[in-house]
Formats: structure tokens, sequence, C-alpha cells
């Protein structure tokens, strides 16, 4: 919990940044970078899933690398308008070394507190939101949350990283093609 909190306290910043900067960027660069920003996360995550496990930590790189990883992650959740989960796990996994059940659950709550915060600072939109769909979307969430959970505990962890990769790739590849073709 203590993790996530300093994570989602420093991402603020960027958060706040970023959603101003989102204002003024056209949407088929966000679509791209948003994209390419997936791809790079999803090939980190399938090469780390092929190297050995290792217990080393590097507390020292990790102090001063949260604040930059954590404003980064803050600044592109703002600018894409995300919770940045599918950011938060590989920064957790692969900069910070925590072992990937421990990075999916850390995350949950960083992109709970990062929606949160991001709903605030919209807080001029409320009145256009069909409140049905984020409902519906939460306790979808919930429910496949609590399946998942208890599906996973049996998964090699390589198993469960790799398909994070190719998940990503795949959501990355529709976002282009459903912005770029199918709008058209």
């Amino acid at each position: 919990m203590r993790q996530a909190l300093t994570f989602w306290g420093l991402g603020i910043v960027g958060t706040l940044a970023g959603s101003r900067l989102a204002t003024v960027i056209p949407e088929a660069v966000i679509v791209a970078g948003f994209a390419l920003v997936m791809l790079g996360a999803a090939v980190a995550m399938w090469r780390k899933s092929s190297a050995q496990e290792s217990s080393d930590a590097h507390p020292a790189r990790a102090v001063w690398l949260l604040p930059v990883v954590a404003i980064a992650i803050g600044l592109l959740t703002g600018i894409f308008g995300v919770g940045g989960g599918f950011l938060i796990v590989p920064a957790l996994v692969l900069v910070f070394r925590l072992p990937f059940g421990l990075a999916t659950g850390t995350s949950l709550i960083v992109v709970a507190l990062n929606s949160v915060t991001a709903l605030a600072f919209k807080w001029d939109t409320w009145g256009d939101v069909d409140w049905r769909i984020p409902l519906l979307v939460i306790v979808g969430g919930l429910v496949g949350s609590v399946v998942a959970s208890r599906l996973n505990v049996d998964i090699p962890r390589q198993i469960l990283e790799r398909g994070f990769a190719v998940l990503l790739v795949v959501l990355a590849a529709w976002m282009v093609l459903e912005s770029l073709v199918l709008r058209t």
C-alpha cells in the first residue's frame, strides 16, 4: 500500500500536466503515441520474461528512479486519459523488480487512485457522462479481478508476463486499426 500511495502521489503532478497538455495535441498523435508506448511496454515485458529471476532489487537505483518514473507515467496517464496500469505493471516489474503478482496488485491501487484523480480534474464534464457505463465497467472489473486472482496462482510467471505483452500488442494494433482505418 505504501508503494502504491507513493507512486500515485508523485504521479499526480504528471497526470495534471498531461491532462492539460492533451488538450493541445491532435487526436491522431495521441493514438499513435499511445500505441507506441504500449508496444514498448510489450517488448520490455517479453524480454523480461526471458531473463533469469533475480532477487537483486538495487534499492539505491529505485530510490532516485521512483519520482522520475512515477511522474513520467502520470504524464502519460494524463495525456492518454487512461488509468496507466499497462505502464505501471511493467515499470514496477522492470524498474523496481517487484514480483509480477505484487506489481499487478500495486498497479490496481494506483490505477484506482489515478482514475479518481483524473475524474476530479475533469469535474466540468461530469454532466456529460452516462454513469451506467463506468458503473458496469467497475462491476465487471471487480468480478474479473476476483476470478483472475483465483486462477493465476498456478500460472508460471513467464506465461503471465508474456500473456500481458501479447495483450498489449493486440490492444495497440486494435487502437491503430480502429482510429485510422475503421473511423474513416
